[in-house]
């Protein structure tokens, strides 16, 4: 890949994820008493503890595939196409 095609991936990459973060960010302002419920559940049910291993799991899914999905471009859904 040509370094100007990295470069410009890149800056579709930072944000795509820009806007990730923000839209996350906004939904756990917006229903934070929700979001500390579920953790307050998650981390003293025994029944939920497993959820906390998720996490790891992902982070574990994405550095196996990483070369490939270091070649995706990110693009909107076709129905919330933003310019």
């Amino acid at each position: 890949m040509p370094p100007e095609e990295s470069t410009d991936l890149a800056l579709k990459w930072r944000g795509a994820l820009l806007r990730l973060g923000l839209a996350w960010t906004g939904l756990i302002i917006a229903f934070w008493p929700e979001w500390r419920a579920m953790a307050d559940q998650w981390w003293n049910s025994a029944s939920y503890t497993h959820i906390l291993v998720v996490p790891a799991i992902l982070v574990w899914l994405v550095a196996m595939r990483a070369a490939p999905l270091l070649r995706l471009e990110p693009r909107c859904w076709w129905r919330w196409r933003w310019r």
